[in-house]
């Protein structure tokens, strides 16, 4: 599980909060019908179709199971989704119809599909590998300064990830890119998660994708999202990466780890102007209190990954 972060700064340090605001809760963005045969019913307006996609307006109706602080199950309960954006999860058509009045949505253009099943929540993950869940967990025997000492040098690893990775995925060998990567979202698919942070968008599964939204390529906010494990290799590295922070938000692996060059990784993104509210700083584990309070001044994120960043 991965928890996401807004820095803001405070009297006596940082307070810690959602990344997507006081709109919805933390992880909770797209809803998952789980049903057999699903169908739309008779819409709200006549000759209305129903056509649920990324960006359309329509009403979910069935058993509504929620996670709020009660984790209370709405047995005949309805989801209101306007543009992609869900307005309202209501326990009877007239509560529906409120939030709809008092959002302003005309809910009579709205289609309603009838699930037949239950409606689940569906989970952010904010930062995850889909291709490496196929893996068995690496055993860890020691700590280490940073990512690059067991990406680059630890044999352990080599053998258990790179060079497997390289065996399964390659098309001279066994030629399973998709299929790996596919098994990784469906894996994050059956533990409730709808849509995912980290898919390499040079592999084939990411361009596809399968069930899962992977952000780097699917359109969950206005802007698509783009993400980097290593930085600053080159000169031309750091233009293309401000030019990506032009179109979208960055996540960003940074400071993952507690040698002394983790820090200076903020260094250098601060110099090149990309720390803002844009960046999406994923693990953070080197960075210093003044380095977080700098972050919360302009809005940056974090995403920090607890089972990786404890064991690594």
């Amino acid at each position: 599980m991965h928890i996401a972060m807004t820095l803001r700064p405070l009297s006596d340090g940082l307070q810690m909060c959602c990344p997507f605001g006081g709109i919805l809760p933390l992880v909770f963005l797209f809803w998952i019908a789980v049903s057999v045969g699903a169908q739309p019913a008779a819409p709200l307006r006549a000759g209305a179709a129903a056509n649920p996609g990324d960006h359309a307006s329509y009403v979910l109706e069935g058993r509504v199971v929620t996670m709020n602080a009660s984790f209370s199950i709405i047995d005949n309960g309805f989801v209101g989704i306007d543009k992609g954006v869900i307005f309202a999860v209501a326990n009877s058509r007239k509560a529906l119809e409120q939030a709809a009045t008092d959002a302003k949505i005309d809910l009579q253009k709205m289609p309603v599909v009838q699930v037949n099943g239950d409606i689940y929540p569906g989970l952010i993950d904010l930062h995850n590998h889909p291709e490496y869940a196929i893996y068995p967990l690496l055993p860890v025997t020691r700590k280490y300064k940073d990512r690059y000492e067991w990406r680059f040098y630890d044999d352990d690893y080599q053998r258990r990830i790179t060079h497997l990775n390289t065996l399964m995925t390659q098309p001279q060998y066994f030629d399973l890119a998709i299929e790996v990567g596919r098994y990784g979202e469906y894996k994050a698919l059956v533990g409730g998660t709808t849509s995912i942070q980290g898919g390499r968008v040079s592999l084939a599964y990411a361009r596809e994708e399968c069930l899962v939204r992977n952000i780097e390529t699917s359109p969950v906010t206005p802007r698509t999202a783009f993400s980097r494990v290593d930085i600053g290799r080159d000169a031309d590295e750091w233009r293309r990466m401000a030019d990506e922070k032009s179109r979208g938000p960055m996540a960003i692996h940074l400071a993952e780890g507690v040698g002394p060059r983790m820090a200076n990784e903020f260094e250098a993104l601060k110099r090149s102007g990309l720390v803002g509210a844009g960046l999406i700083a994923i693990h953070g584990v080197g960075l210093n209190e003044t380095q977080l309070k700098e972050m919360a001044a302009t809005g940056a994120k974090l995403v920090w990954s607890p089972l990786s960043n404890f064991m690594l």
